[in-house]
């Protein structure tokens, strides 16, 4: 929280998953209000709403190979319409390694501004993930 900005945020997810099938969807959505304070300066100059959410679609099989799809969308001020309107297209896959204590993966993210000016600026991604 800023000192000078009040927030109010709320959101949700659900996951289901059925054998090898996992489905994640997710959405949240925070406004942001300036207020009347001398002691900074706000992060935004008016009410603003900002919301995203993503949906995401995998399938594990074989017990180690989990090929995913992802979509997420973000608007950082539905008020106006800039390069803070984001698509993200994300395909991968990730394996399942060590009983599944291993996670490796990697994808190609393509990335769409829906507001202002298209950048040309996708990406090759690559993670993992350690259990102890």
């Amino acid at each position: 929280q800023e000192l000078a900005t009040t927030a109010m945020g709320y959101g949700g997810d659900l996951i289901l998953r059925v054998k090898g099938l996992s489905a994640l969807v997710e959405g949240h959505a925070v406004s942001i209000k300036p207020t009347g304070t001398s002691l900074g300066a706000p992060g935004v100059l008016t009410d603003t709403l900002r919301w995203g959410g993503h949906g995401q679609l995998g399938y594990t099989f074989g017990g180690r190979w989990e090929p995913v799809a992802r979509v997420e969308m973000f608007d950082e001020d539905t008020a106006a319409s800039d390069n803070g309107d984001l698509l993200h297209g994300m395909f991968g896959v990730n394996a399942h390694l060590m009983e599944d204590h291993l996670r490796l993966g990697g994808g190609y993210v393509m990335r769409m501004e829906t507001g202002g000016r298209s950048v040309s600026n996708d990406t090759v991604r690559l993670w993992s993930q350690l259990s102890f």
